[in-house]
């Protein structure tokens, strides 16, 4: 039992020490599959940057539908605001509040042909 662990220690050093010198690949003859190696490694990295991309796009829609209800919100309150200077009634009231002499008039304007 000893010698089991004295023997996967001694492979584990092994696969370290490879690691650091840059052989691994080497080491267990994955030298035939590299090419599929660096294009699993692509694969992955062009993974991750969709996915970034694909984040900051989600966040900007975010941001601009908060800007799109308040502006909505902006243009219902102009809409009513708009809506109620078009009554008899409040056209009257602001002009006499403005102190001015011009009011509804009594008959319909007279239409002028060539």
């Amino acid at each position: 039992m000893a010698e089991g662990r004295r023997g996967l220690k001694g492979i584990l050093s092994n696969v370290l020490r490879s690691i650091l010198q840059g052989n691994f690949l080497q080491r267990i003859h994955a030298d035939k599959v590299f090419p599929q190696i660096i294009y699993i490694f692509l694969l992955a990295w062009l993974a991750i940057f969709l996915n970034i991309q694909i984040e900051k796009t989600m966040a900007k829609v975010e941001k601009n539908k908060e800007k799109l209800e308040e502006t909505e919100i902006h243009h219902a309150q102009k809409t009513v605001e708009y809506v109620s200077l078009g009554r008899l009634s409040t056209v009257k009231e602001l002009l006499e509040e403005k102190g001015s002499e011009v009011g509804i008039p009594d008959k319909p304007a007279a239409r002028i042909d060539k």
